[in-house]
């Protein structure tokens, strides 16, 4: 889920860079361009912001890729060092030393006691690579969710807004009654046939409201704050409405909303939406006025402030689409009707050319693909690595219960040290005839490579590893990590259940780190092809195959057949 908040965060930093963009654009030519322009140009933003779709090549993807290591393979420049670099293995400082190891008669291996010489001067050393190592884990564990510190209060703060909204309208809808006036209710309707609505749209009034405002979407409803006005307020007022109705701007300011919601973070969001909700009233003002002649726009005004002077006020989350708001905002709103002039042919092309402008650069900063650039990448490494067979060292690959052994030297079985396999999922070891290097637990998912990639070179800093060694063992978890594991000399049945998340430790059988009580597994004329009890296990489970004999399923057993088994057992 760590992919997704990188999208996240790139999305923010590119939504954040238009915003930017577009308050420079508009500190320049603010005066210039029509307002209904400045409140769409909004868009562009919005769109970068939700939209995680880009060219390939922009600027996210370049910033966050140099930000951070590849995530899958080995870069180039490694790539280009792997035949001539390598590093002595010399300095390893723990050493495995092993008795002599015989075969019987029936080729079993004997092998005495193996004793593990330690040197008293890299103890300390030691010590500190084992608490380096646990500190690695946790970090690990913390970046994976790390996601959550992101959802958690983006899903809080949406639920809240929606909550609070239907909260305020119940609350508006509750105090507002059907306008009764007959002469109000005609100039309506030719209102709407004027406007060409065709929705059925209701009309209301509400004292405790300061401003005439618009509500819904599908059942739309017009609220006045009172019916104590002349014909011609009327008409400025319901005209204002039908402006926010037929741009939906309702929706438009849930886009914002939800794009506030999910970049709670970042404060430009927050800019934006004040903006924007400036925008907005500017816009429609200047729609209902564009063929108004200059007492007509007067007349407008005065409407505006007769809106303004009721005391009373009723402010909402994400508002209903209100007639007029605050002191500063009417100020704002009376000078732009007072200066309203219409536009050009050249300040038409001036605002088409911009709005082609922003959008190109807002496509270019981009937003960073994950999924892409992961793609890339393994593409990369496995044609360079196919090509280049001196960039892994020669090895084979054993797998015994849960854990790959790379074998290098020459190193045979008999050189496997004893493990009881990983805490859960898979886990690697590198050996030789004298020594070898454990690594940690992995889960078997899209990060396998990626991490192993990061422990290979802890241990190439150390000594433990040369480059070469390094690359195989990548590589080996690259396989594991595709399922491409065909080449590896393992239990076949093992191996299948690895799959499924059931291990074998020491003999025992485990499902999703649980310890198995009975194991069933089936094939599809439910015979067995293996059954397991183990009486301190705390799990039952049933494994069900197909015709091919290949596992589909792994489940539960319900407690009804375990007993049944149970007492059969007896």
């Amino acid at each position: 889920m760590n992919e997704v908040l990188e999208v996240i965060l790139s999305l923010s930093l590119s939504g954040g860079i238009v915003i930017i963009m577009l308050y420079l654009v508009l500190l320049l030519f603010e005066k210039k361009l029509c307002r209904q322009w400045q409140y769409y140009i909004w868009m562009i933003a919005i769109i970068r912001l939700l939209l995680p779709f880009a060219p390939q090549q922009n600027l996210m993807n370049e910033l966050f890729q140099s930000a951070k290591p590849p995530i899958s393979g080995i870069d180039n420049s490694s790539l280009e060092g792997l035949q001539n670099e390598q590093t002595p293995t010399e300095g390893f400082k723990i050493h495995v030393i092993q008795a002599e190891n015989t075969e019987d008669e029936t080729g079993s291996i004997q092998s005495s006691e193996t004793n593990y010489e330690i040197t008293d001067e890299t103890v300390d050393e030691v010590s500190n690579k084992e608490l380096t190592g646990k500190m690695y884990v946790l970090s690990d564990i913390a970046r994976q969710y790390l996601w959550l510190i992101w959802l958690l209060p983006a899903i809080i703060l949406f639920v809240r807004k929606i909550i609070t909204y239907e909260k305020n309208l119940q609350y508006i809808c509750a105090g507002s009654k059907e306008v009764q006036d007959i002469v109000l209710l005609e100039e309506f309707n030719k209102l709407l046939e004027e406007n060409h609505v065709k929705s059925r749209m209701t009309l209301s009034v509400n004292n405790m409201i300061r401003s005439p405002m618009m509500m819904g979407l599908f059942n739309p409803c017009i609220i006045l704050s009172t019916t104590q006005m002349t014909v011609l307020e009327f008409r400025h007022t319901i005209s204002h409405e039908l402006v926010h109705y037929r741009r939906r701007d309702i929706l438009y300011k849930w886009l914002i909303q939800i794009a506030v919601c999910i970049h709670w973070f970042n404060p430009l969001l927050y800019m934006m939406e004040r903006s924007i909700n400036r925008a907005c009233e500017l816009s429609c003002d200047e729609a209902v006025i564009w063929d108004l002649d200059k007492e007509g726009r007067y007349a407008y005004g005065d409407t505006l402030l007769r809106a303004a002077g009721r005391n009373v006020k009723c402010k909402l989350p994400v508002s209903p689409i209100a007639f007029s708001d605050s002191k500063i905002e009417l100020k704002e709103r009376l000078d732009a009707i007072m200066n309203f002039k219409k536009i050009s042919k050249v300040t038409y092309i001036t605002m088409i050319s911009l709005a082609i402008i922003l959008f190109v650069c807002s496509s270019y900063v981009g937003v960073y693909a994950v999924t892409k650039q992961n793609a890339a990448a393994t593409d990369t490494f496995e044609t360079k690595t196919s090509t280049s067979n001196s960039a892994q060292a020669s090895h084979s690959v054993v797998y015994k219960n849960g854990e790959y052994f790379i074998l290098f030297d020459n190193a045979g079985e008999k050189d496997i040290p004893g493990s009881t396999g990983p805490d859960y999922g898979v886990t690697f070891a590198a050996v030789w005839p004298d020594a070898y290097v454990s690594f940690d637990s992995y889960y078997v998912n899209q990060k396998l490579s990626s991490k192993v990639k990061k422990d290979c070179k802890h241990f190439q800093n150390n000594g433990w590893l040369t480059q070469k060694e390094a690359n195989t063992i990548i590589n080996v978890a690259r396989k594991v990590q595709q399922g491409d594991t065909n080449d590896f000399k393992t239990d076949k049945q093992e191996k299948e259940y690895t799959k499924w998340n059931i291990m074998i430790k020491n003999g025992v059988y485990y499902y999703k780190n649980k310890r198995i009580r009975i194991l069933m597994d089936t094939r599809k004329d439910r015979s067995f092809k293996n059954f397991s009890y183990d009486k301190e296990g705390k799990v039952d489970i049933k494994v069900i195959r197909n015709s091919k004999n290949k596992i589909t399923k792994v489940k539960y057993l319900s407690e009804k057949k375990a007993q049944e088994i149970l007492d059969d057992l007896k």
